[in-house]
């Protein structure tokens, strides 16, 4: 991933909503929360995420997750295998705009 937000750094830690915020500020390009996939392993993050519009992905399992994560890029367009894949195999503590 490109971006890295670390709470340490900027004061705030999920679920708090304003980290979410200043991830999507910071990704820039007008990007939206419901262009966003974010993927993590505590119902209380995922619950967040999804409250702000993104599509809320809580992981349990490679085998549960990737094929979620493409089911959202599907209905979407725009989530491939392997994106789903390296969202998955990365820290599921981060914030994940895959799509």
């Amino acid at each position: 991933f490109e971006l890295v937000v670390d709470s340490a750094f900027v004061g705030m830690r999920k679920p708090d909503r304003e980290i979410y915020e200043l991830t999507l500020e910071r990704l820039g390009d007008g990007l939206r929360a419901d262009e966003c996939v974010f993927v993590d392993d505590l119902d209380v993050n995922c619950e967040m995420a999804a409250s702000l519009g993104m599509h809320a992905v809580h992981y349990t399992s490679p085998e549960q997750a990737i094929p979620e994560i493409e089911r959202i890029g599907r209905r979407e367009g725009r989530v491939s295998a392997e994106k789903a894949l390296a969202a998955v195999l990365d820290s599921t503590t981060a914030l994940r705009l895959v799509l």
